[in-house]
């Protein structure tokens, strides 16, 4: 399962981090966001654990996390859904 959305972001980067990806996005840039269920584990195809990607610009940069840490990111960075 896939779940996406846009957003756009409206301001740099409000914190310290040693990612490149979030250092690099500018004010207006589009954000796709999606998420994936990964299957984990021994088990597969009985525990599930959700995958957020964010990708954007025309080289494509990446940067894939769990959610509560992709969430630590997002909360300090103003953006809005596109």
């Amino acid at each position: 399962m896939r779940l996406k959305t846009q957003v756009k972001i409206k301001s740099k980067y409000q914190g310290t981090t040693k990612f490149d990806f979030w250092k690099k996005l500018e004010p207006g840039t589009i954000v796709e966001i999606s998420m994936v269920l990964e299957p984990t584990g021994s088990n597969r195809g009985i525990n599930y654990t959700p995958i957020i990607t964010a990708t954007y610009g025309k080289s494509m940069e990446t940067f894939s996390d769990t959610i509560n840490s992709f969430l630590k990111y997002l909360n300090k960075i103003d953006y809005e859904t596109y």
